[in-house]
């Protein structure tokens, strides 16, 4: 686990893991990342984790242990929408870059508290923004209303909470694999906006974030879970409920990574 620390997670002690006291410990818990890069959050592309391999990647091996199972974390790293298929059919345990939709509601656990996912229990809360290129005229955004040119699309992430939100918002789209590649059709002038989250953004390479430009407001404030399979969580609600809380203890130690100090306290 000495290769993984990150910043102030080293704080974190080993030694320290309460006894967990309620329900089964499962043996093992398969848990899935996106195939591409976040940093710092996620490093490196395809199904293999760098050395080292970023904080989310550490704060769930912590949030395991610090459950007191002696449960084994057997990771992967998958596309979203392969991750997401994986988890509606329990090939995975955890899937860990969702955000609640209506049709996720259904398909995998949220944290809930009085019947609506608990916010307090997000690991990641991060704005939503539609991005052009700088110099780009043509597109208009006031907060409420998009405009642009005849028949232009927005460029979005194909099966994320960013084409829900497109969608409803009656908004034509361009589906991209995720939120790197909207960027590079934005670049390339396939599309002349783009809503993308402004993690990945911040995250994209400097030659590229230089090219882009923001429009205000925000779209919208996406929050982000690590999300069971409903087999999983029917076998194992104890285990889960201490996992998210130990997870969000362990994403509010480092305020600098994005925008956690936003995050409302844990419960």
């Amino acid at each position: 686990m000495k290769k993984f620390c990150l910043s102030l997670l080293c704080l974190f002690s080993f030694g320290s893991q309460s006894v967990f006291a309620l329900g089964v410990c499962p043996e093992q818990v398969r848990v899935t990342f996106l195939d591409f890069a976040i940093p710092p959050l996620i490093f490196g592309i395809g199904t293999k984790f760098e050395d080292p391999p970023g904080y989310l990647i550490d704060w769930v091996q912590q949030a395991v242990i610090n459950t007191g199972c002696q449960t084994k974390a057997v990771l992967s790293r998958r596309p979203m929408k392969r991750g997401f298929f994986e988890a509606y059919q329990d090939q995975t345990d955890i899937f860990t870059m969702a955000s609640p939709s209506a049709e996720r509601l259904g398909q995998v656990v949220f944290p809930m508290v009085n019947g609506v996912v608990d916010k307090r229990l997000a690991y990641l809360g991060t704005s939503d923004s539609l991005w052009v290129l700088k110099g780009e005229r043509s597109i208009h955004w006031d907060g409420v209303t998009l405009t642009g040119p005849p028949e232009f699309r927005v460029g979005v992430s194909a099966g994320t909470i960013l084409e829900t939100i497109a969608t409803e918002r009656g908004w034509r789209v361009d589906l991209a694999n995720n939120g790197a590649n909207s960027i590079d059709k934005l670049i390339a002038g396939r599309v002349l906006v783009a809503l993308v989250g402004d993690a990945i953004v911040q995250s994209a390479a400097e030659d590229k974030r230089v090219r882009l430009e923001k429009l205000a407001p925000i779209v919208e404030t996406t929050y982000y879970y690590n999300t069971p399979s409903m087999a999983f969580y029917a076998s194992y609600p104890d285990f889960m409920g201490r996992y998210w809380q130990e997870l969000c203890k362990l994403s509010r130690v480092d305020l600098t990574v994005f925008d956690q100090g936003k995050l409302p306290a844990c419960p």
